[in-house]
């Protein structure tokens, strides 16, 4: 088979198919960024404190390595994130029952009953899905996602 120069060496795609494909996940990503940010403004928190305190809300009793890995935050960030949250009594730290070594965390009193579900950070972070009157086919759409999700192998 003949290679064009403007075909990636190791795929049959054009190159500027994978620029356009590269180029609307930047603009999804800096979408969804901003209105986390707008949304974690509301709860006087930055967007990053907002992955954690809902990563807590849906995993409570965590270990913090599992924050970590959930969240894509190196340990010594989340540490200084949850550290920041602990302070204000967003949440709090307690003995891991399975690990002595480990640090268990769950939400605070001072978070009182802001509701943290999955359905209002998505909508938050997605506003658009739920005004759509013919929205786009969940399965093609994640078989899209997950064909895109099996072209970023992660980092070594």
């Amino acid at each position: 088979m003949r290679r064009f120069w403007w075909y990636h060496r190791s795929m049959n795609v054009p190159v500027s198919a994978l620029d356009e494909l590269f180029n609307t996940y930047l603009v999804v990503q800096a979408r969804i960024t901003a209105n986390l940010e707008a949304h974690a403004a509301t709860l006087s928190l930055n967007a990053s404190q907002l992955l954690v305190v809902r990563d807590v809300a849906d995993h409570p009793g965590t270990p913090l390595t599992d924050v970590c890995r959930r969240c894509g935050l190196k340990k010594s960030a989340a540490s200084r994130l949850i550290d920041a949250l602990v302070a204000r009594n967003m949440i709090v730290r307690s003995e891991c029952p399975t690990s002595r070594r480990a640090v268990a965390l769950q939400l605070g009193p001072a978070l009182g009953d802001h509701q943290f579900c999955r359905v209002t950070a998505l909508t938050k972070a997605l506003p658009g899905w739920s005004g759509v009157q013919n929205p786009p086919d969940y399965r093609a759409l994640k078989a899209g996602l997950d064909a895109f999700l099996e072209l970023t192998v992660p980092a070594k």
